[in-house]
């Protein structure tokens, strides 16, 4: 049986190689900086050079939050091509203590919904759940993984190898599972029950 389970071993997404990462930005720092050496007696250039920067620094973390604010959480789930995609608004609840809660739901077969402190849109805690029945439920991973952590491909590892076992979620049908893991300092949690998949994401200050 462990045989028939390993032959049937899922591919998983793979990440692009670090060297051409790697490689292209070489080149684009060497055509920058023979461009600045190039225009090292020009008065004006250093003038341009701030002009040009309207980068705008990403908000500070949130220390013991996952990392993400409420503002960036469609574009980060959105940024893959995979379904589902978020199209329409969040419901917001307030609730009692410190956190308040948010969900949108995948129609009638799953949601996503979380946790975030309101004073500072800092998300705290994060659950993706869908049907079998429905195709993207297996895509649910990996909109987490590129939300929590950028093409990190340890962290599409720990699903396959942690939280399914090296199976698929067809081995899980009519099955119950749980099982627990631990992502740097994201607390991840995976249920099956009655052919529904869940993912809890926890952070620090709340796992």
């Amino acid at each position: 049986m462990a045989e028939q389970h390993q032959s049937e071993r899922p591919d998983r997404p793979r990440l692009p190689k670090l060297w051409m990462i790697i490689a292209g930005g070489v080149v684009v720092v060497g055509i920058v900086l023979a461009s600045a050496l190039g225009n090292a007696d020009n008065p004006g250039t250093e003038q341009l050079a701030k002009v040009g920067d309207t980068s705008i620094a990403p908000p500070p973390v949130v220390p013991g939050s996952l990392g993400i604010n409420m503002s960036d959480l469609t574009e980060l789930w959105n940024s893959l091509p995979q379904p589902p995609r978020i199209t329409g608004g969040f419901v917001h609840a307030t609730e009692p203590g410190q956190y308040d809660s948010f969900i949108y739901r995948f129609g009638d077969w799953g949601r996503l919904a979380g946790a975030y402190d309101p004073s500072t849109e800092a998300v705290y805690a994060l659950l993706a759940t869908g049907q079998f029945s429905h195709e993207a439920t297996a895509q649910l991973y990996l909109h987490l993984c590129f939300m929590l952590n950028p093409y990190s491909q340890e962290c599409i590892d720990n699903y396959f190898e942690k939280g399914l076992g090296d199976r698929t979620l067809v081995d899980f049908g009519d099955v119950s599972h749980q099982v627990e893991w631990q992502m740097n300092d994201q607390t991840w949690r995976l249920d099956i029950e009655g052919n529904v998949l869940t993912i809890r994401v926890l952070a620090e200050a709340v796992s």
